[in-house]
């Protein structure tokens, strides 16, 4: 009798977890499946038969078909294309599907993917769950887990995910591999955790955590993979709230929670059962016996601290289980210190061993005996300690609190308008450094938060001195908070970075390295060190252009910030900020997307600091531009400028800078730096549009300001906004020397030539060459662009949107040329570059449509008779009419792009020399 569709999805599920299984409990185990099931047993024990007479396992070929459904597609072959991606080899199989090693096929990027192809490809509710992976995907960001980049259906109704490939061996098999010691496999199982928690607090449980989803690279890093069956906690399940039954029934039994097993709905217990399930595989090499009433296998060889951890995470009953992931690693953190755990409560002798084994090189045997001995009253008398000292710490906290809220009062003569941030921190500077005699780690993290209040209140040199002093006072004291050392090294790398000095850049990097190595704990402060220091090095791989070392850097600053304040946290909203803007100059323009938007979400719901709101309303607008919605990214541009403190410079007054007051260099001042920025995205904004007078205007402002704030960046990028402004316009000759003094700044600043940095600004000089009418130079400028980009095919194309550019403005010199064949070939080659990465409106898309439709216009009429030229436009010349049409209206009445021929003029000439 044919099977349904569950039924198979059954068997292929129970055919998985018999395979896991020792030959000689196979039968057992199949004995003991649900009533329900019974009926697919007769199939399963020929499929395991058919196994057992292979010598290299299971052999699909040889097996009985499974019934499959009339309409599921054949199976996949190596070259064959999945939606946009080619498959390479096969490189997984099990019974929910095949996993292969796949690459774009469109050429938009060569990256190694995995794409999972699942079985039973015609559903009723594929695309719901296609779309369920994608959300998953775009919550679940974790260095520790496997990133889901793309999911869809292919023109065949196949199902498909794409995800990060990882170059990894199995938790399991890696742990046997290099002989981890115990030490070694609890850290790798803290890196489990650390990825379930990140998924827990996002509301999406795994559901089918097992050592085969846990690979784990040649750096020791373990990756979470397969969120194939994961479930969004509030996902609205429909009318009734009735439970997706199939679903919940998608799990590995030998590592899934009782309830699961029984059909029942999951929660995030299901998953720390599972993580039991698996430590206790990975400490003991056996999986656990099949109930919990029978003794836990294998565990003589662990400590009771283990043992009681194992048990609380696998109870049957799962309010019996450890509350959260966190809790488990707590515990699993308590082993490692060798602290007692809270899984169970630990005798008062076991306490007083615990204290002993952490102290034995200080303690002699007899020392360790009379802790044994005495341990009630040593513990008591240390907890007493403990309490006495956190009741003076907090008691000298709140008076120093009172303090300086006492300093608020104005005296006489003075208004309490006239009280001042920076005077009040100096106020609390004063206190701090006579009130904490007593407490040199407490004054030393005090003077840390007064730094930051100093560096944010504009006085950067105050802050940089006061972060040295609080690092000497936390060296030379023994700090009871082991992260305020990290956290104030982690500072002052900040402060030195914001500087922008080579030799302060080098000191920058040093401490946040070093903060990083002396902040390993899970704890919140230790996770805001690591946080802390992520953020500078992320800015240093920026600027020395190490795009890909940036972005990783900044997905680990949001693992870490989330870890150190939750999921809803100002803090986290400007790290995802700065994850948007990593993934943007990689040329990631959904992803940045994606994380700006978790960022706004966070700042609708949880008040920023105006600076940081500023901020992020200054990268919408930056994405805004990337995207082409530049009326947009003016408008809030406008409006930023426009605030108090903004950015007070009168645009109109302004008169252009001269190349030597833009060549001086003075000391930096941070608030001036973040002014300038605002003006030059504006320029951009402004330049897109057409309305060069005001983008000159607006270039010219930012310039002004980072002239006098001595800022290299700044004064490099102004010039290449003026730069593009100036050539609209027609001075050629001044966007000359100012695209010049953008080279040889970003030059200066140590930016490769291969960088995307010097890859642009060699681009616009082209372009500029060009509307000059200097093709031979435009050619020298932009030939070598192409082949640059493309780099290595393993690499992949550095910036798509930027190539496709560059690829236009070859193709227009071309049509120049009236090559017109290469013409329509580089306008053809940069469309599909830019429908990979962009909406089907953005100006760029509309500007690449009418010149290909330009070049093939040309193409007919350059070859017809004199006669037919004249004659009837034809259907190429329909086409030009259309797509100009469709290119003016993205474009504001004063554009100065609006620049076209007529669009019904037939003249060829007309259209031959037009630079768009």
């Amino acid at each position: 009798m044919p099977l349904s569709s569950a039924q198979i999805a059954a068997l292929s599920q129970l055919l998985d977890a018999a395979l896991e299984l020792p030959p000689d409990r196979q039968e057992a185990w199949l004995t003991g499946l649900p009533a329900e099931q019974q009926g697919l047993v007769p199939t399963l024990r020929q499929m395991l038969a058919l196994a057992s007479l292979t010598s290299g396992g299971l052999l699909l070929s040889s097996l009985p078909r499974l019934p499959s459904l009339a309409d599921e597609p054949p199976e996949a072959q190596p070259g064959e294309r999945v939606g946009p991606y080619r498959l390479m080899r096969e490189i997984g199989r099990g019974g929910m599907g095949s996993v292969w090693l796949a690459e774009r096929a469109d050429g938009i990027f060569n990256r190694a993917v995995a794409l999972k192809l699942p079985r039973l490809a015609r559903h009723a509710r594929l695309a719901e769950r296609m779309a369920h992976e994608r959300q998953i995907g775009a919550l679940l960001e974790h260095p520790h887990i496997a990133r889901l980049y793309d999911a869809g259906i292919d023109d065949t109704g196949r199902p498909y995910l794409v995800m990060e490939w990882v170059q990894g061996t199995s938790l399991l098999d890696h742990a046997a591999r290099h002989h981890l010691n115990l030490a070694q496999r609890l850290q790798l199982m803290l890196q489990v955790c650390a990825a379930v928690a990140h998924a827990h607090r996002h509301l999406v449980v795994h559901r089918d955590l097992k050592p085969s989803n846990l690979l784990v690279g040649d750096d020791g890093q373990v990756k979470l993979l397969d969120f194939g069956i994961a479930q969004l906690l509030d996902a609205d399940i429909g009318d009734g709230a009735a439970v997706d039954t199939e679903r919940q029934r998608m799990h590995t039994p030998l590592y899934s929670a009782p309830e699961q097993r029984r059909g029942e709905a999951v929660s995030t217990a299901g998953d720390i059962f599972s993580l039991g399930v698996v430590l206790h595989e990975l400490l003991t090499g056996q999986l656990p016996a099949p109930t919990s009433s029978a003794p836990v296998a294998a565990l003589a060889g662990l400590s009771i601290d283990l043992q009681a951890v194992l048990r609380r995470a696998m109870q049957d009953d799962p309010a019996q289980r450890y509350s959260s992931v966190e809790r488990l690693a707590d515990d699993l953190q308590n082993v490692l210190a060798q602290r007692p755990v809270a899984a169970e409560p630990a005798s008062l002798r076991h306490r007083a061993w615990l204290f002993g084994t952490r102290h034995r090189s200080a303690l002699g045997a007899g020392a360790v005996a009379l802790v044994v001995l005495a341990s009630g009253t040593l513990v008591l008398l240390r907890q007493q300690a403990l309490e006495q000292a956190q009741a003076q710490r907090a008691a000298l906290s709140r008076e120093f609190l009172f303090d300086l809220l006492g300093d608020a009062e104005p005296q006489a003569g003075q208004t309490a308008a006239q009280i001042t941030g920076p005077q009040m921190v100096q106020s609390a500077l004063a206190r701090a450094r006579s009130a904490f005699d007593a407490q040199p780690a407490l004054r030393g993290q005090v003077l840390t938060q007064l730094a930051v209040m100093l560096r944010r209140f504009d006085q950067p040199d105050d802050a940089l001195q006061l972060l040295r002093e609080a690092i000497d006072l936390l060296a030379q004291s023994a700090a009871a908070d082991a992260a305020a050392l990290p956290i104030a090294q982690a500072q002052l790398a900040i402060s030195l970075n914001d500087r922008d000095e080579l030799g302060a850049n080098v000191e920058a990097a040093a401490l946040a390295q070093r903060a990083l190595a002396g902040c390993s704990a899970a704890s919140a402060r230790c996770a805001k060190a690591r946080a802390y220091a992520h953020n500078v090095l992320m800015h240093l791989a920026n600027q020395r252009g190490d795009r890909s070392s940036a972005l990783a850097h900044a997905e680990q600053e949001v693992a870490a910030t989330e870890q150190a304040h939750g999921p809803g946290h100002a803090e986290l909203a400007m790290a995802l900020m700065q994850l948007a803007i990593m993934r943007r100059n990689q040329g990631s323009l959904t992803d940045a997307a994606v994380a700006l938007a978790r960022a706004d979400a966070i700042a609708r719901r949880t008040p920023l600091r105006a600076t940081d709101l500023r901020s992020l309303h200054l990268h919408q607008a930056l994405l805004q531009i990337d995207l082409g919605q530049y009326a947009a990214a003016q408008q809030g541009l406008t409006q930023l400028l426009a605030e108090p403190d903004a950015m007070a410079a009168d645009v109109s007054a302004l008169q252009p800078a001269s190349p030597a007051v833009l060549a001086a260099s003075q000391p930096p001042s941070t608030s001036v730096q973040r002014r300038a920025l605002p003006y030059r995205l504006l320029a951009q904004a402004l330049v897109a549009q057409g309305l060069l007078d005001d983008a000159l205007r607006a270039a010219d402002a930012g310039l002004v300001i980072a002239q006098a704030a001595g800022n290299g960046w700044e004064l490099a990028f102004g010039r290449q906004a003026r730069a593009r402004a100036l050539s609209g316009l027609g001075r050629h000759a001044d966007a000359t020397r100012d695209i010049q003094a953008t080279l040889d700044g970003l030059t200066r600043r140590g930016l490769p030539v291969s960088g995307i940095e010097q890859l642009r600004a060699r681009r616009l000089a082209g372009e500029i060459a060009l509307r000059a009418g200097q093709t031979a130079l435009a050619s020298a400028w932009l030939a070598p662009l192409p082949a640059a980009h493309r780099r290595t095919p393993a690499q992949g194309v550095l910036a798509p949107v930027d190539l496709a550019q560059t690829l236009d403005l070859l193709g227009t010199m071309a049509r120049q040329r009236a090559n017109l064949v290469a013409a329509q070939g580089l306008h053809a080659e940069a469309s599909a570059m830019l429908a990979a990465q962009l909406p089907a409106e953005h100006p760029l898309r509309l500007r690449n449509q009418l010149l290909s439709a330009l070049a093939a216009w040309l193409a007919v009429a350059t070859s017809a008779t004199p006669a037919e030229a004249s004659g009837a436009a034809g259907p190429t010349h329909a086409a030009l009419v259309q797509t100009a049409a469709r290119y003016l209206q993205s474009l504001p009445a004063a554009s100065a792009w609006r620049r076209l021929p007529e669009a019904t003029a037939t003249n060829a000439a007309a259209w031959q020399q037009l630079v768009i």
